[in-house]
């Protein structure tokens, strides 16, 4: 799978879970498809999540592959945050609370920015465990749990359930990216859509560079292990987000 593929998968989950844990936490019991766009204030609020998630993903894709001006980068950005300001749909108390989501997993300490940043740092030394989960956690992390929590957000879902929802998506980022580590070392150029070994060639801080290949498999499932776990605290149906990790899990390209 190429670059750019890779960051579109991560796209889709990512706008995939805000959809899904709304749907999921307002209609708890209710089969998920059915009536889905019934409620037509979570409609219409999923929707415009969907929206400022897409940009502000499809930014850090372009940005990545080098394809984009600083110009347009503050384009998108702010056009993001004038989504979530302008929906009227949404109480004044929630979107402050939604923005405040959005900017902080995009951005720096504790976002996308600072993520890429420390990962661009890392290059040619050698890392510690805690800095690698961190790298890990803010780079591909950050913004797949603000779409849980938004989603989770806009479902008025309890402090309980909001810490759930916080926890799996955090787990689901960090097995996002040690399966692209395991994949970069274990997998042919033909399923990958690029020659593997770009990472170790980069010199680049991953699982398997630094625990080897048997220890990086077995982080990978216990982030599985650990992502499932956190469902069981959501007094709601919740198989379609466990498909979701099961599907990173088991995904080859």
């Amino acid at each position: 799978m190429s670059d750019t593929a890779q960051y579109l998968l991560l796209l889709v989950i990512s706008v995939g879970l805000t959809f899904l844990v709304a749907r999921l936490l307002v209609r708890a019991g209710e089969p998920f498809l059915q009536e889905v766009f019934q409620d037509e204030k979570v409609s219409r609020s999923v929707n415009m999540l969907l929206s400022v998630l897409f940009i502000l993903v499809t930014l850090g894709v372009l940005a990545i592959i080098s394809v984009i001006d600083i110009d347009t980068g503050d384009a998108l950005q702010t056009l993001a945050f004038r989504l979530v300001s302008e929906d009227e749909s949404l109480s004044p108390e929630k979107r402050v609370r939604l923005i405040a989501e959005i900017a902080r997993a995009s951005g720096t300490p504790h976002g996308m920015v600072a993520g890429q940043g420390s990962d661009l740092e890392a290059e040619s030394r050698d890392v510690s465990a805690g800095e690698l989960e961190q790298i890990h956690r803010l780079k591909t992390g950050a913004l797949i749990i603000a779409a849980a929590r938004c989603g989770a957000i806009i479902a008025d879902a309890s402090d309980a359930e909001l810490v759930a929802v916080n926890e799996y998506a955090a787990q689901l980022g960090l097995l996002f990216q040690i399966t692209d580590d395991l994949l970069d070392v274990t997998a042919t150029a033909e399923a990958l859509g690029k020659t593997p070994g770009k990472d170790q060639r980069a010199k680049k801080a991953t699982y398997p560079a630094l625990y080897g290949l048997e220890a990086t498999q077995k982080h990978l499932m216990e982030a599985h292990a650990t992502a499932c776990a956190s469902l069981e605290n959501i007094d709601r149906p919740t198989e379609l987000l466990h498909h979701i990790a099961d599907f990173i899990l088991q995904r080859q390209a």
